[in-house]
């Protein structure tokens, strides 16, 4: 799997993949979805949902096929081509499962008596 470029925003993640595992009907496809993998990443990372007309990424382990862990890091292996559901989660937002974000360190106030 080549390595995805960083994703958009001031807070790439790549230590966790938390938000890339789940069970087997985990991240569903949709038209736009299945357009913008192509017929080759459709081959190799769609599955039906069975008795149903919906489509899934492909799971291996408990986690999405496309998540390459490769490096000691989580990276999207499809990420120009990700779904809408992993282009719309929220990295440390308030419904996602990321750890809060680190907050800014701020120095102690100390008084030095000089009043």
């Amino acid at each position: 799997m080549s390595q995805s470029p960083l994703p958009d925003g001031p807070n790439p993640c790549f230590s966790c993949g938390r938000c890339c595992y789940g069970p087997r009907d985990y991240v569903q496809l949709f038209e736009d979805d299945l357009a913008r993998l192509g017929p080759q990443l459709r081959l190799r990372l769609v599955v039906p949902k069975p008795e149903s007309d919906q489509l899934y990424m492909r799971m291996e382990d408990g986690r999405c096929a496309a998540l390459d862990l490769s490096g000691g890091q989580f990276r999207c292996s499809i990420y120009e081509q990700r779904p809408l559901i992993c282009r719309i989660y929220q990295l440390y937002g308030p419904q996602s499962l990321c750890p809060p974000a680190p907050k800014p360190l701020e120095a102690p106030v100390v008084d030095q008596g000089l009043a």
